[in-house]
């Protein structure tokens, strides 16, 4: 049932969303996001690409892509700064 992960998922983006209303910004706020983003991308992998029950050299793969491009925006931001 994709019901809970949905509603995950809708949870997160509102604090994201919320945190960015209430005006934070920085890079505690980036890192908070980008946790947030792989913890939903992960989710998203787990559930939705029903990867959860897949072998662990493809969950391994996805994942890592993932790690990787959140690494990538990460160090995109600090070096703008």
């Amino acid at each position: 049932m994709a019901t809970r992960p949905w509603i995950f998922l809708i949870v997160l983006t509102l604090f994201s969303y919320g945190l960015s209303m209430q005006g934070y910004s920085g890079q505690v706020f980036v890192l908070i996001v980008l946790a947030t983003a792989l913890m939903k991308g992960q989710m998203i992998i787990d559930h939705f690409m029903m990867l959860k029950s897949a072998p662990l050299m493809w969950r391994i793969i996805i994942t890592m892509w993932l790690v990787t491009v959140i690494i990538v925006i990460t160090a995109m931001y600090s070096a703008k700064g």
